[in-house]
Order: C-alpha cells, then structure tokens, then sequence
C-alpha cells in the first residue's frame, strides 16, 4: 500500500506547475482522490530493482566435528569433494597397508570427512591429529588432506602394529593414546572411547563409509 501512495504521490507531483498554482486547494484534494481511486482499481505493479526487498543471506552450512567432543568445522563437505577425499584415503590406505574401508571409517568418525574439522582440544583435519603428533608424524599442514590423512593413516599403522593388529585396541589408541590404553589393559572405560571404537568397527564391517 506504502508503495502505491508513493506512484500516485509521483503521478500527482508531476502535473504542469502551472495547473497546480492555477488550482485551489480543493481541486488539488480531488485530484489527488481521483489518482489514488485510478490506482486502486489498476492491477499490482511489480516492484522495481531499487526497491525490491534484500532476501536475507543463506543459513551457512552445518558444521561437521569430529567424535570427540567440542569439534567444530568452517565448512560442510560437498558430495563431489568427499568422493575425491574417499578416493585419497583408499590410495593411502593402499600405500602404507591399512583396510581402506578403517580408514574411511575413522576419518567419517573423527571429522565426516571435513578437512576444516577442529576440536576444543585442538586436533585439526580430516583425521583429528593433535599437534604434537602431526609433528612427530612430520605433517607440516595438518589442514592439507593430503599431508594429514598420509599422517593419519601411518598413526593407525603404527597403533595395529603395536596392539598386534587388533582393530578395537588400534582404535581405541587412536582416539585416547596407548598410554590409556595399556594402563587400562584393553579400551579404556571412556564412554567416548568405546562408543568411538563401536562406531568405527560398525561402519568399517557394514562398509556404510
């Protein structure tokens, strides 16, 4: 309605000069009556560009963390590019002898397979190294999905390798460190810890990756 007024506030302002010193103040009235009548009865007009409402931006996408709690991610990932990360993480996993179908499960658990994944406890990437341990695997850019799944998968290796292969106590090393796992003689009793340790095996036996 505000919009009409004003096309009709245009339409009378831009009547001759002369006509309108030549009117009384009454015939100015009706004249302004007879336009706004005119408009009612014309068909909705289409607003113009400049005065066209702004849509208000997009939600941004969900964020995606890791297991662990506090995790949080810049960016969800798109099909298209998790499919390339997939294909990155069978590679490595090929190289350095690890299941393809671990690995794939443990990036989806620590990160959904987001390369920006941070945790409140500042474990970065795809495959949630802690600093410290990016360092020691030598992984300069742990934000590199190719540096830091390369590094996360030669940490599982090591893990299989000191629990003699067994997948539960590998993983279970990976998400809490072996220290607790070899004070605790087996999977630590974290609720975490051993609901990660489910979620993976899960996934890795029903290939849900």
């Amino acid at each position: 309605m505000n919009y009409m007024v004003n096309v009709v506030l245009e339409s009378w302002q831009s009547q001759s000069l002369e006509m309108l010193r030549s009117a009384t103040l009454a015939d100015a009235e009706t004249s302004f009556a007879q336009l706004l009548l005119n408009a009612l009865e014309q068909p909705p007009r289409t607003l113009p560009a400049d005065r066209s409402v702004a849509m208000l931006p997009a939600a941004g996408p969900t964020d995606v963390g890791d297991s662990r709690p506090g995790a949080q991610a810049t960016s969800a990932t798109s099909g298209d590019t998790k499919q390339r990360l997939i294909e990155l993480a069978d590679r490595t996993a090929k190289k350095y002898g690890v299941n393809p179908r671990l690995v794939r499960s443990v990036i989806s658990a620590e990160s959904g397979f987001n390369p920006h994944a941070v945790s409140r406890a500042g474990a970065e990437g795809l495959m949630q190294l802690m600093p410290k341990t990016a360092a020691e695997l030598g992984v300069k850019n742990p934000m590199n999905p190719e540096q830091n799944i390369d590094g996360g998968v030669r940490y599982l290796k090591q893990m299989l390798q000191r629990y003699g292969g067994n997948v539960s106590l590998a993983l279970a090393a990976y998400n809490a460190g072996p220290g607790a796992v070899d004070r605790a003689g087996g999977i630590p009793h974290y609720r975490e810890t051993q609901s990660y340790v489910r979620t993976v095996m899960r996934d890795d036996l029903n290939e849900m990756v």
